[in-house]
């Protein structure tokens, strides 16, 4: 591990978080996936998340790149 990494923690589905963007991004991801690991693509409406929307970055994995 690099030195300007040293000390980082990351946990991957916190329980809760501090930062209420980010908080009201995850309640909303986990009630779209449901059981499920992810929500569907058409599961996500924009609409429903526009005043969030600028911290958003979407990533599609592309055949054979996994």
């Amino acid at each position: 591990m690099s030195a300007r990494l040293a000390g980082l923690f990351t946990e991957i589905d916190p329980p809760s978080l501090a930062n209420p963007v980010l908080s009201f991004l995850k309640a909303y991801w986990d009630r779209k996936r449901g059981e499920r690991a992810m929500p569907a693509r058409a599961d996500i409406k924009p609409a429903e998340i526009k005043e969030h929307l600028g911290s958003i970055v979407l990533v599609d994995v592309l055949p054979g790149s996994e």
